[in-house]
C-alpha cells in the first residue's frame, strides 16, 4: 500500500512544541499498521534544525512549509 500518515508538527518560536511529540507515538504505530511512512509537516521560517529535531522524534520525512510572517 503506498501513502504516508501526516502528522502536523506545532512550534513556537522554534521550539517544537510537546504534543507534537506526544502525536508522533500513535502515528508511528498507525504507519507501521499500514506500511507506509510517517511523515510531519511543519510550518514556520528559519526553522534551523527542527526538521531533524522530528526525525529524531520519529519521523521518517518531514514536509517543511516556508512562511514568514509580513
Amino acid at each position: 500500500m503506498a501513502g504516508e500518515v501526516w502528522v502536523f508538527a506545532e512550534q513556537r518560536n522554534n521550539v517544537i512544541q510537546d504534543v507534537s511529540v506526544e502525536l508522533l507515538n500513535p502515528g508511528r504505530k498507525i504507519a507501521d499498521e499500514l506500511g507506509v511512512n510517517l511523515c510531519s509537516v511543519l510550518l514556520g521560517h528559519n526553522l534551523g534544525n527542527l526538521p531533524d529535531e522530528l526525525i529524531e522524534y520519529g519521523a521518517d520525512r518531514v514536509y517543511v512549509v516556508e512562511h514568514r510572517h509580513t
